[in-house]
């Protein structure tokens, strides 16, 4: 998958320091919660960092992935960037393989440097905390899994947007070797994100963390 991703995605000054960056592509509306009775156009929600943002979620993802991509100038991505068809795809072919939306993740996740969770306020959350639990499952992340685990955790970090609520991505710190952080403001959780990156490339440039090629390498034996 590491080969597939550094030749489908356009390269930025560190192309072979893949970061995959995951989230809800959806932003909230309160239709999704409201009666079809009700009328919406004159109620407002607090959407926190996101309450201006009049597009899409994957957009504000999107948006992320460009300015690390600048700035350090890693291979940020999401799921959708390497165009890799999933099953229910109506224009995937015979010649072309397909993977589910899980699958994609934990093969994106093992192939990277460094992967981001994303949740914001704003973003419809339904899933996505199911998906992280696979994604670090597979990782072998567990607190309590005795056997080394796929990918050294400080690869991966969980940004939460202040006011989530839910006991479940709260939670993920206690089950699994990942840290949870904070955010309040875009700006914020931007500042959150450089740092996060460029700390694992400074880990690897050190040979504190080993590079991912001798991580595949490792885990395929």
């Amino acid at each position: 998958m590491r080969e597939v991703l550094l030749e489908r995605l356009p390269a930025p000054a560190f192309a072979d320091f893949l970061v995959y960056l995951m989230g809800p592509y959806t932003t909230f509306e309160l239709d999704y919660v409201l009666a079809p009775e009700t009328e919406s156009e004159h109620l407002k929600a607090d959407l926190g960092a996101f309450t201006a943002a009049d597009r899409a979620f994957i957009a504000e993802l999107e948006a992320l992935c460009s300015e690390l991509r600048a700035d350090p100038g890693v291979n940020a991505f999401i799921a959708t960037d390497p165009a890799i068809p999933l099953p229910e795809d109506e224009n995937a072919t015979a010649d072309t393989p397909t993977m589910n939306a899980i699958a994609q993740s934990k093969a994106f996740a093992e192939a990277s440097n460094a992967v981001g969770f994303i949740l914001p306020i704003a973003g419809v959350r339904d899933g996505v905390s199911a998906e992280i639990g696979a994604v670090l499952e597979a990782m072998d992340l567990e607190n309590d899994d005795p056997s080394p685990p796929v990918k050294d955790p400080r690869r991966f970090r969980i940004f939460v947007e202040t006011g989530i609520t839910s006991t479940t991505i709260h939670a993920t710190e206690d089950e699994y070797s990942v840290p949870i952080v904070e955010y309040e403001t875009k700006g914020q959780l931007r500042k959150e994100l450089h740092d996060f990156v460029t700390d694992v490339a400074t880990l690897e440039a050190t040979g504190i963390l080993p590079s991912v090629q001798d991580e595949l390498t490792r885990d395929h034996v």
